[in-house]
């Protein structure tokens, strides 16, 4: 099942409230702790024809990497990631800071 895929029944004002809604087991406690957390940078517009990325959810992206079999056949592979939190393009410097580096 895509993560992405019980979130189809929601108007779309809600879907960005819901997937980038932090987990709360996730909050900074206080205690030193590694975190992976990512960010998709806004695409110039030689890019944006060509976007790969996709950000599902605060925490799951998919890469779609356009590849070339021998044969010159194209097609794209798909890779899933999950992270402590992943940031899109909307998202600013501020917020990133606040939700990541601010103690």
């Amino acid at each position: 099942k895509s993560v992405g895929a019980d979130l189809l029944a929601f108007p779309e004002s809600q879907v960005r409230e819901k997937l980038y809604t932090p987990n709360p087991k996730d909050q900074r406690d206080g205690n030193s702790r590694i975190r992976v957390v990512v960010r998709k940078r806004p695409l110039n517009s030689k890019e944006v024809q060509e976007d790969v990325i996709v950000v599902h959810s605060y925490n799951y992206m998919t890469l779609h990497e356009p590849k070339q079999r021998v044969d010159t056949t194209k097609y794209v592979e798909k890779h899933q990631y999950m992270f402590d939190e992943v940031f899109n393009e909307e998202d600013n410097n501020r917020e990133v800071h606040t939700r990541c580096a601010k103690p």
